[in-house]
């Protein structure tokens, strides 16, 4: 669920009030009113009631916490990351790591992410290795942001992204490449070259992207079987010429 701008003074998304939302997300008789309500309670910050933002971080946390319906929670902590409520993070490492539910564990992983800081990262690797493919993507994406905003994170992600390359899931996979070439984490030019046979179109091609961004030749043919599709074809085309060397242009010449 996408968090609206606030649309006017002293309302929140969809229109509604912080005494609406912070109603609606507590006794609403429907998931999806609850789901709108917290939603709109993530945005408190971005005006100036202090207290407001108090408000809707503490019931955010409540709903984190202690409410039975796992959509919920993992509204609540996705939530918890847009207002930037740091007073949530033990709860967050801990569904994480723990809650039986697969989409509050992506909740979790996702605010860590934005809140988290170095300490985070173990968790979130440890997240990498979680049974759930949704789980095991928003994790890579939490660890590349955490190594991003956190130079302690960066160790962790050095080592644990280049494992998720041989992920049995191929939105991972590409996600990781994505990941390992967004970070220039070159210890894993190999890897990434190993994953340029895959069985999938799209995963080959964030492999060789990562490596375009690692400045390294051996993705470019694989650059240029995608120059001329509609959907990537510029993506393609922009990491041939990122770097420009021989094997690129022999590449692209070939096409």
């Amino acid at each position: 669920m996408l968090f609206n701008k606030i649309s006017s003074p002293g309302k929140l998304g969809d229109g509604l009030t912080l005494e609406a939302a912070l109603r609606d997300a507590r006794s609403a008789t429907q998931r999806d009113a609850r789901l709108c309500a917290i939603a709109a309670l993530g945005e408190a910050s971005a005006g100036d009631d202090r207290d407001g933002a108090e408000r809707a971080g503490r019931l955010l946390r409540q709903l984190l916490g202690d409410d039975a319906d796992s959509e919920i929670r993992q509204a609540a902590a996705l939530a918890c990351g847009e207002l930037g409520d740091r007073r949530a993070l033990e709860l967050l490492r801990v569904i994480a790591g723990s809650d039986p539910s697969p989409a509050a564990r992506q909740g979790a992983v996702i605010a860590l992410g934005r809140l988290g800081d170095g300490r985070d990262a173990q968790i979130v690797a440890a997240a990498l290795e979680d049974a759930d493919a949704d789980v095991r993507f928003q994790a890579v994406g939490a660890i590349a942001e955490l190594a991003t905003n956190a130079p302690a994170a960066r160790d962790v992600a050095e080592t644990a992204l280049p494992a998720r390359l041989a992920d049995e899931d191929a939105e991972v996979r590409g996600s990781a490449a994505a990941a390992i070439g967004d970070l220039e984490l070159g210890s894993a030019k190999d890897a990434l070259v190993a994953l340029l046979d895959d069985s999938e179109r799209a995963t080959r091609l964030e492999a060789a992207v990562a490596l375009s961004r690692l400045d390294d030749p051996r993705g470019a043919a694989v650059l240029a079987d995608n120059v001329g599709r509609r959907d990537v074809g510029l993506l393609a085309a922009e990491a041939l010429y990122r770097r420009p060397h021989p094997d690129a242009r022999d590449a692209l010449l070939a096409a």
